[in-house]
C-alpha cells in the first residue's frame, strides 16, 4: 500500500530494503524476547547459509538469462529463452525429489542418496524423452520468432548439462539438511559466498566490456559455477560419510 500511494517506480528495490530491515531489526527484537543473544547469532549464521544454499543457483541462472537477453541477437535470444522454458521443469523435478527425501523416515544415509538419485534419473529421463518427442513430431509448436536450428542446439546443451546437475544436486541438498551438522551448513555458506562473489565479478566484467558472447560460451560459464556449487556439497557429504565410516569402524 505504501508503494502504491507513494508511486515509487522501483518497487522491487523498496521491497528488498523492507524485507532486510524486518529481518535485521524487527525479527531480531521479537526473537530476543525469549532467546539469548548468542543463539540469535547462531540463528543468523545458519539462516544465512540456508539462504545461500537455496538461492545461489537461482542467482547464477538469473545472471545467465540477463546476459542472454542483452548480448544475443533477437533470434538467438528467443531460442535461448524458449529452450530454457523447456529446461526449467528439470529444476522443479529436482526440488520435488528434495522435499520427498527430506520427509523420508529412513535413517540410512546411503539409501537416502541412492533412492534420490534413482528417482531423479527416472523422472528426468521421462521428461527429456517426452519433450524431445514433442519437438520432433510437433515442430510447429515453436513460435516463428524461434530458430529451429538454434533452439535444437541450445536445448540439447541445456538438457545435457542441467540434467546431470539436477540428478545429483537436489538429493545432496536433502542429505545436507537432513543429516549434516550445523557447522557443515556454516562452512558451505562460507564457500558459497566466495563462489557467488567470483560469479558477480565475472558477470560485471562480461557486462562491462561487452564481450563477443556466444550461447556456448555463456553455457560454459554458467555450468562452471553451478557445478562448483555441486562439487562443494559433494565434498562436505564425502567428509560426513568418511567420518561415519571411521566411527563405525571404531
Amino acid at each position: 500500500m505504501l508503494i502504491f500511494f507513494t508511486h515509487i517506480s522501483n518497487q522491487f528495490a523498496v521491497l528488498s530494503v523492507i524485507v532486510l530491515l524486518w529481518f535485521v531489526f524487527i525479527n531480531n527484537y521479537l526473537d530476543n524476547v525469549n532467546t539469548p543473544s548468542k543463539k540469535i547469532k547462531e540463528y543468523y549464521k545458519i539462516g544465512y547459509s540456508a539462504l545461500l544454499m537455496n538461492s545461489s543457483v537461482s542467482v547464477i541462472l538469473a545472471g545467465d538469462k540477463f546476459l542472454a537477453n542483452h548480448f544475443f541477437e533477437t533470434g538467438i535470444a528467443n531460442s535461448y529463452t524458449f529452450a530454457w522454458m523447456f529446461t526449467a521443469p528439470l529444476f522443479y523435478i529436482g526440488n520435488l525429489i528434495e522435499k520427498f527425501l527430506f520427509t523420508e523416515t529412513v535413517i540410512n544415509k546411503r539409501k537416502i542418496l541412492t533412492k534420490g538419485i534413482i528417482l531423479s534419473l527416472i523422472l528426468i529421463c521421462l521428461y527429456v524423452i517426452l519433450t524431445f518427442l514433442l519437438i520432433r513430431f510437433f515442430p510447429a509448436f515453436l513460435p516463428s520468432s524461434v530458430s529451429q536450428n538454434y533452439f535444437t542446439n541450445i536445448y540439447v546443451l541445456m538438457t545435457a548439462g542441467y540434467s546431470i546437475f539436477v540428478l545429483f544436486y537436489f538429493p545432496l541438498n536433502s542429505y545436507i539438511y537432513k543429516f549434516c551438522k550445523t557447522s557443515a551448513l556454516k562452512n558451505i555458506g562460507t564457500v558459497f559466498t566466495l563462489v557467488l562473489a567470483a560469479y558477480v565479478l565475472v558477470f560485471l566484467i562480461i557486462n562491462g566490456v561487452a564481450l563477443k558472447l556466444t550461447y556456448v560460451k555463456l553455457l560454459i560459464i554458467t555450468y562452471s559455477f553451478v557445478y562448483i556449487l555441486l562439487f562443494v556439497k559433494a565434498v562436505f557429504i564425502f567428509k560426513d560419510q568418511s567420518k561415519n565410516l571411521i566411527i563405525g569402524y571404531k
